[in-house]
This record gives C-alpha cells, structure tokens and sequence, in this order.
C-alpha cells in the first residue's frame, strides 16, 4: 500500500457529505484476477494482512459505522472453487499464520480460516466496521 492515508481521505470525505462511508478492499487481485498461488505464498500473504490490518486501523478510526466490501470477486471465486471440491472450503489452502495477528491463532490453513480470521480482526480492532461479503456474514 504506497498511500496508507486512502482508506482514511475515503471515509473523511463520505463523512463530509454526511455519507456512510464505504470501502471496497479489493486486493487479492494484485497478482492477477483468480490467481489462487498467492493464497500459498508466504511473501505475498503477509504483505496482504499486513495492508488489511492498516486498513482495519483506519475503519476504527472513523468511530462511525464504515461498510467495507470485502474483496468480492475473491469470495465469489472462492464459493466456485469449493463447488469444484465437493462443496468443501476446508480443502482450499490459504497461509493464514501470516496474519501474525493473535485473533487468528488457532484457525485453519485453509479458506474457512481466513474468513474467521478476518471476521475476528473486524470485531475486535474496528467493531464500527460492517463487513459486507456473503462468505463473511456468517
């Protein structure tokens, strides 16, 4: 992320319209639409948290509610995915212990571990957050 400020100019400027503000977080694409290697890639993932974490900061500091569309083609393709295993998500790998985030300690390496993950680090560091994605509405 070249501009940690974005989400935060974003939501300064919804609020300056009396809007809710809304973000779309939109980055498993960085590597290419559908690219699921960067799902495995160590490299990859933890600049990934990394990013989603200073993000999450941003959205707690609105301390409004902010609506984060989360990275939405990747749960559709991930949905896609799972009906090509069977129907189970559990068997799509994802490194989630890159997150170095203590919410995530225990969670599965796979695509179910990430959206617990990431629902967790919503909750606790940036519960004005409303996340908005099918896969993390459960």
């Amino acid at each position: 992320n070249q501009n940690p400020d974005y989400v935060g100019k974003r939501i300064a400027e919804a609020k300056a319209h009396d809007q809710v503000p809304m973000i779309t977080y939109y980055c498993m694409a960085a590597h290419g639409d559908r690219n699921l290697s960067v799902l495995t890639d160590a490299a990859y993932m933890t600049t990934y948290f990394k990013d989603f974490l200073q993000m999450v900061a941003s959205v707690k500091a609105a301390s409004s509610p902010v609506l984060v569309h989360d990275e939405p083609d990747f749960w559709g393709y991930m949905l896609q995915e799972t009906t090509k295993n069977g129907g189970d998500p559990t068997k799509l790998k994802v490194l989630v212990s890159t997150a170095g985030a203590p919410e995530c300690a225990g969670e599965p390496e796979n695509v179910v571990g990430l959206a617990h993950c990431k629902l967790k680090i919503y909750r606790t560091r940036a519960p004005n957050a409303r996340p908005a994605c099918p896969a993390l509405s459960v």
